[in-house]
């Protein structure tokens, strides 16, 4: 799951690997081949540099790890990114200082370690406006958990997590026949994609939806299962669509999602095009953002960690 924010943080991270690291690299290999520095000064300002990319490459691989990952350990994440930006400028302050107690053989090597701090403040900030979603064991699902088989929860990727748990927490909340939505419906979660999860249920659960005026008839034509669709109407944006197709037993096969927007036209204009255009899903910190705002609690321990 990307984090909100890693993006333009390793971006700003590889300013230095791409940019300033190879500008340090071309000067040590300019001023060896000019032999005006000792071998015993060429260590030691490579002693310095490393440092510096250490340092640089710890923050590259915690991104790297967030972005390919799925975290569940709230508190040793925090511990983690509490220490990254202190340690990177840490790195720069140490080096800003040797280079200047070495004196003069080292001073071409000075306004490389200055950019290369600036790239590293900046990173610094930005990896102190993370947000990171920190997802629950299948075991703190609450009652989701018998829904969902542990083998599904643990083979989603982050985004498929996030999204998965967003419906979920939107079905739950959402009543109907004067009960929640879910409660009795023998419901079962089969796929989770980064915008949608497909579920099983008994019938009623869409016999109940048709009765609703909570719920409107939509079209289905976007959707995996097409005999009919209900589109929650409750709220202006973040509503409820369940698309439908009829199965043996008294059974339905569902297609779940959440619409940033209510009107046809902003969802159209703001969401589907959008994310056609640009080979996006729905925003699901965006979605998130949206339940809050309406008082629908995340399932079991997820949360959005702050820095």
């Amino acid at each position: 799951m990307r984090c909100k924010g890693c993006a333009t943080s390793t971006s700003r991270s590889w300013a230095f690997e791409k940019l300033q690291w190879k500008r340090y690299t071309d000067l040590l290999t300019e001023v060896v081949r000019r032999e005006t520095i000792t071998t015993e000064q060429q260590v030691r300002i490579q002693d310095i540099a490393d440092g510096v990319a250490g340092a640089f490459a710890a923050v590259n691989g915690l991104l790297n790890e967030l972005a390919e990952s799925r975290p569940s350990d709230a508190a040793g994440l925090r511990a983690r990114l509490e220490h990254a930006p202190t340690r990177l400028t840490d790195a720069l302050g140490v080096a800003r200082a040797r280079m200047s107690e070495a004196g003069k053989p080292f001073g071409a090597f000075a306004p490389v370690i200055d950019d290369s701090a600036d790239v590293a403040e900046d990173v610094a900030k930005r990896l102190r406006k993370l947000r990171i979603p920190v997802f629950p064991a299948h075991g703190s699902l609450g009652p989701c958990r018998e829904m969902v088989s542990p083998a599904l929860y643990d083979g989603l990727s982050g985004v498929q997590t996030f999204a998965l748990l967003n419906i979920l927490a939107r079905l739950q909340a959402t009543q109907t026949a004067s009960q929640p939505l879910l409660s009795g419906r023998d419901a079962r979660v089969t796929h989770a994609f980064p915008d949608r999860i497909y579920l099983e249920a008994h019938r009623s659960l869409i016999d109940d939806l048709a009765r609703d005026r909570a719920f409107v008839t939509a079209p289905a034509s976007l959707h995996r299962f097409k005999e009919g669709s209900f589109k929650q109407r409750t709220f202006s944006k973040g509503n409820l669509q369940v698309s439908y197709a009829t199965r043996a037993a008294n059974r339905v096969v569902i297609d779940a999602d959440l619409d940033l927007y209510r009107s046809p036209l902003r969802h159209l204009f703001g969401e589907v095009l959008v994310n056609h255009l640009t080979g996006d899903t729905t925003d699901q910190y965006a979605v998130r953002r949206i339940l809050d705002e309406q008082s629908v609690g995340p399932i079991g321990s997820f949360e959005l960690l702050r820095v």
